[in-house]
C-alpha cells in the first residue's frame, strides 16, 4: 500500500504503535519523532527512507507544513494508543475497535502485535 501524508504544523499527541511496518520518504518540511523512552529523532527531506516498525511506540510532530510518501506493509490484528491523561493504553483491532484497555504505557512489541 502506498500513501501520501501531509502534516500541517500538527502533532499526534498520543503515543501509538502501528498495525504495519512502514517506510517513509520525507519530501518537504521537518518532523520530530519522540519514542516512549523520551528519545527525539529529527527528520527532513532525504533520499533514504525512515523505517518505522509496527511495534515502535512513538508520537510525531510537524514543525512546518510537511509532506511524506509512505509504503506500508501487511497489517496485523492489534496495535496500541496511549492516553496520557488517563494513564491507559487501548489495544485496537480492525476498524479501530478497542479490544482491551491496559493500565499505564505499553512498550509495544509482539504482545500487542499478533498476526492474522
Amino acid at each position: 500500500m502506498t500513501e501520501g501524508d501531509s502534516f500541517s504544523e500538527a502533532v499526534r499527541e498520543a503515543y501509538h504503535t502501528h498495525a504495519f511496518n512502514a517506510w517513509t520518504w520525507f519530501l518537504k518540511g521537518e518532523l520530530v519523532e519522540e519514542d516512549v523512552s523520551g528519545e527525539l529523532y529529527n527528520y527532513e527531506r532525504s533520499l533514504l527512507p525512515k523505517t518505522t516498525l509496527k511495534g515502535k511506540n512513538h508520537r510525531v510532530k510537524a514543525d512546518t507544513n510537511s509532506w511524506c510518501f509512505t509504503l506500508r506493509g501487511p497489517w496485523v490484528d492489534r496495535w496500541t494508543e496511549y492516553n496520557e491523561s488517563e494513564d491507559e493504553t487501548s489495544v485496537f483491532t480492525h476498524g479501530r475497535r478497542v479490544i482491551e484497555r491496559l493500565q499505564g504505557i505499553q512498550l509495544g512489541g509482539e504482545s500487542c502485535q499478533q498476526s492474522k
